[in-house]
């Protein structure tokens, strides 16, 4: 029951709980964002984790309710160049601030890049964030494992190759639906999934046949979700439609 209270699937919940389980980033945290009334009565000496909670429950109960043990820091109103003096905090909460500001992620990707360069150590667990909350493409996130650390390139991209196909599967499958139930529900549907696999299909293995044009386009949708399904692990056009 432990291990599934700590198997937090959600990126952002992920990122912060493996920040603050360090107990010299959390002091250091806590001295930059509380009051300086209340900081100054904090020991010298990074906090010590402690196994407790503040829900008031049966032993039972506990893996079940809600126990907000995080701090409360709105990255939000804090200048990106203010986020933090310690090197490491500074490049993981610059990566949370944007982490829901999609129109905005680009545009500081360059940052992100100047803040990894004085923390490289981090750079393997800020990439697995960005692939699950960042609308980077796989072009983009091996920009910034060049810029940051280019003898890890090849090794971090074949790491992460997996997450990033899926993720953009996921996200073409659901902007397939979108612009298929816009133009009639299961019709439109088969037409958008058609259009995203006809998108996919040829960047893995090159230009489609006719055949296989043809073939996608007379498809029905749950035909086309099992091809697409295929699309992670084949080789091969002929795994993609065998079966």
């Amino acid at each position: 029951m432990e291990n599934k209270r700590n198997n937090i699937a959600q990126p952002h919940d992920h990122l912060l709980k493996e920040l603050l389980s360090n107990p010299k980033r959390s002091g250091i945290l806590l001295r930059e964002r509380l009051p300086a009334p209340v900081a100054r009565f904090l020991s010298a000496k990074p906090p010590r984790l402690r196994d407790v909670s503040f829900v008031d429950a049966e032993e039972g109960w506990r893996p079940y309710l809600l126990d907000f043990r995080f701090l409360v820091l709105d990255l939000g109103v804090i200048p990106d160049r203010e986020l933090s003096g310690d090197r490491r905090l500074r490049a993981r909460l610059l990566a949370m601030k944007y982490a829901t500001r999609k129109t905005e992620q680009l545009a500081i990707r360059e940052r992100l890049i100047e803040v990894l360069k004085d923390a490289p150590e981090d750079l393997l667990p800020i990439i697995h964030y960005l692939i699950s909350a960042y609308v980077y493409d796989e072009k983009t996130l091996r920009g910034i494992i060049r810029e940051v650390k280019p003898e890890e390139e090849e090794k971090m991209m074949s790491q992460f190759a997996q997450d990033i196909r899926r993720k953009a599967l996921h996200e073409g499958m659901q902007q397939g639906r979108r612009e298929g139930l816009l133009e009639g529900e299961a019709r439109g549907e088969a037409k958008g999934e058609a259009k995203l696999l006809l998108r996919i299909l040829p960047r893995r293995f090159g230009p489609l046949s006719h055949e296989i044009t043809d073939r996608i386009h007379g498809a029905d949708p749950n035909t086309i979700e099992s091809w697409a399904d295929r699309v992670l692990d084949a080789k091969s056009l002929d795994d993609v439609f065998s079966g």
